[in-house]
């Protein structure tokens, strides 16, 4: 939970860095092999403890993640789910809020979407 919660302190200021790098046109994209069905996982973890409301429920659905190891930023993938269900999580007040992720074959390489 520490860690997790560091990661995610660690964003904020990343988020603050990241738009300064596009005002400066300086931004550049990480391209590494991660765990991605791992990364969604300790996210999960973590935004579990930022719900409040108890009549509402966040849903991951990774079955269409049928490898386990991508190739892409999993920094900006971590931030851009952070941000959708960050922004979910203020404005629905019940019911569910469900993240389905799969990946794509181009050129032979796997891409997150």
């Amino acid at each position: 939970m520490v860690k997790s919660g560091a990661n995610s302190l660690l964003a904020v200021i990343n988020d603050i860095l990241y738009f300064s790098k596009i005002e400066a046109g300086k931004l550049y994209i990480e391209v590494l092999d991660f765990n991605l069905r791992g990364m969604i996982g300790e996210f999960s973890e973590a935004i579990c403890h930022r719900v409040t409301n108890e009549n509402v429920e966040v849903i991951f659905d990774l079955t269409g993640i049928t490898q386990e190891y991508v190739r892409r930023d999993a920094g900006r993938i971590r931030q851009v789910l952070s941000n959708l269900v960050g922004n979910s999580l203020k404005f629905t007040h019940e019911g569910e809020i469900v993240v389905t992720a799969w990946l794509e074959s181009v050129d032979e390489i796997l891409y997150f979407n």
